[in-house]
């Protein structure tokens, strides 16, 4: 199974945790040993952390929606973000310029890109964490 991505087909929970990444959290694989459930995926898990140390991304930890987790980073490092053609929006930051369906997700593009690069390699089991919550939205939508 290929486990290279572009940045800009990121979404959801392996853009969350392309962004954990970038921020140097600490990130544990199902850490509580969980059979094959939603919880049996990636967390933020810092014993350190005086506020919400345990966030399971893509649900607690999830700045590609999540304006309070994406607005730090987009004031941070300046992240310019406007609307696109469509339903879409562009974020700007530096030479990079990504497209997303909310303007989080466009700058969370740009941040993992001006960071990691155009290609990002995932864990095996991430992508298929991440298959599954596509199928879910494609299901719900």
């Amino acid at each position: 199974m290929n486990n290279k991505f572009p940045v800009c087909g990121l979404s959801t929970v392996a853009l969350d945790w392309a962004v954990a990444t970038v921020e140097g959290l600490p990130i544990q694989h199902n850490p509580m040993g969980f059979s094959d459930c939603q919880q049996a995926g990636y967390w933020v898990w810092d014993d350190h952390a005086k506020k919400r140390p345990y966030q399971l991304i893509g649900y607690q930890y999830h700045p590609s929606s999540n304006w309070s987790q994406a607005g730090e980073i987009i004031f941070k490092y300046g992240i310019a973000t406007r609307p696109g053609k469509s339903d879409s929006w562009i974020a700007n930051l530096g030479d990079f310029e990504h497209q997303g369906d909310s303007p989080m997700e466009a700058a969370m593009r740009c941040y993992v890109e001006s960071r990691l690069g155009c290609i990002v390699t995932l864990p095996l089991p991430l992508i298929r964490i991440w298959q599954k919550s596509q199928l879910t939205h494609q299901a719900i939508a």
